[in-house]
């Protein structure tokens, strides 16, 4: 739960400081960029949740082996997706900022804002897959607080780039970038040097194609779920757009964004029971 709260939490705090310091449609382009956001943590959140489940099952089997493989498998399958998503969303930036209503008077500072924020996904999906194999190994309590350093980078770095810095919307967005670095960092170091719940032999480990295919079926659902919700967002944007301008756009941002501290708990408690 808290990790999908800290997911929604950048664009709502990004919203709050692009509103009150920069102004004008500054808030709007938040309202353009959450389902972005919301499709990249659906696909991003996918195979981690399937891991975390396959882990879940072997650990109870006593199979390490089995272990090793699954989790070397995720971690190169999560650096994929980053590389995925950065690049094909830098690619297709245009058309799917212009899908999500970034259109018009709100398309140039939308894709300044998307193509900042877009920096951090080159670290987040290894970092929800670290989040989910912590909550798997009974750390579920490490796993929130590390998650949470994320959002107090982006509560104060966020106006220290608009003001100190002067960046405006890229400062928002590069905040935001920073702060998911900054977690993936400490999700890194926990792992690395405190404590390594899966300890991997390397030589003797491989990709092992037929664990990922299963991993993304089993977080199939979660996906599916979130992607729907998604396309909704998306919808309403561009028909608020249509009807009612870009005040209609920062309406609906605002409310949009009060509605995920609704569902996003009810997703992250589906999560969370998956591996049982």
């Amino acid at each position: 739960i808290i990790a999908m709260l800290v997911n929604a939490s950048h664009n709502i705090i990004d919203g709050i400081y692009l509103g009150n310091l920069v102004g004008g449609n500054a808030l709007a382009v938040t309202a353009v960029t959450m389902p972005i956001q919301m499709i990249f943590m659906a696909i991003g959140t996918m195979a981690p949740l399937g891991a975390a489940s396959m882990v879940s099952m072997k650990l109870g089997s006593k199979r390490q082996g089995a272990i090793h493989t699954i989790v070397f498998t995720s971690i190169l399958g999560a650096i994929g997706l980053s590389a995925a998503i950065f690049i094909l969303g830098t690619i297709f930036a245009n058309g799917i900022l212009f899908v999500s209503g970034g259109q018009g008077e709100l398309f140039a500072a939308s894709k300044t804002y998307y193509t900042s924020t877009l920096i951090g996904w080159l670290f987040m999906p290894l970092s929800i897959l670290g989040n989910n194999l912590l909550r798997t190994v009974g750390e579920a309590k490490k796993a929130s607080w590390l998650m949470l350093v994320s959002v107090l980078v982006n509560l104060v770095m966020t106006p220290v780039f608009i003001l100190v810095f002067d960046l405006g919307i890229w400062g928002a967005g590069l905040a935001t970038s920073l702060a998911q670095f900054v977690s993936f960092l400490v999700m890194l170091y926990y792992f690395l040097v405190l404590k390594l719940p899966f300890y991997l032999p390397l030589r003797k480990v491989r990709f092992n194609y037929s664990y990922f295919q299963r991993m993304n079926l089993l977080g199939f659902s979660s996906f599916l779920r979130q992607g729907l919700n998604s396309m909704a967002s998306i919808l309403v944007n561009n028909l608020f757009f249509v009807y009612g301008g870009v005040a209609a756009l920062n309406a609906i941002g605002i409310i949009l964004k009060l509605n995920s501290f609704l569902l996003l708990p009810l997703f992250g408690l589906l999560h969370g029971l998956q591996p049982i």
